[in-house]
């Protein structure tokens, strides 16, 4: 009887454990999910300040850059959905290293999005030398988007 009950008992925490396990994995599969959203909307932002951007060509500069420009919204919409998809990450499932580079990406969509702030107040000044200015923070920016600082760790 003693043997029978130890033998269930070692049962019963080898099923807590696998339990525990089978919580984790789930976890890092969220995580790994949501890494993929980011990565997707790496791709979805870029294409929408690229689509305003040729904008300016078709519309003028102050009305491709105006909230209700088609392409803006879009990429004014696809900004805002970002924050919480970042917000989302399971932090405590990341390790250090992880963290960091978590971090850094935080940061380097905040910078991504100042700068496109300046494109946009530079493009609404509907001028050449907004224009010039404009299109030199577009080449800046995608230069830091092709290099994997925005998007990386994802």
């Amino acid at each position: 009887m003693a043997a029978a009950l130890a033998v269930g008992a070692a049962a019963f925490q080898g099923l807590a454990a696998s339990e525990r396990s089978l919580n984790v994995v789930s976890e890092l599969q969220e995580a790994r999910l949501i890494a993929q959203q980011i990565r997707t909307a790496n791709g979805d932002i870029g294409a929408w300040q690229t689509a305003y951007v040729w904008d300016r060509r078709r519309l003028g500069l102050a009305a491709a850059v105006a909230p209700d420009n088609v392409t803006r919204a879009g990429f004014l919409v696809a900004g805002q959905d970002l924050q919480p998809l970042l917000d989302s990450m399971p932090r405590a499932l990341l390790t250090a290293s992880e963290k960091d580079t978590f971090d850094q990406l935080n940061q380097s969509w905040m910078d991504f999005f100042a700068i496109d702030d300046q494109i946009v107040d530079n493009y609404a000044l509907d001028t050449p030398a907004g224009l010039a200015a404009g299109d030199a923070l577009v080449v800046a920016v995608h230069e830091v988007v092709d290099s994997g600082a925005v998007g990386a760790g994802t």
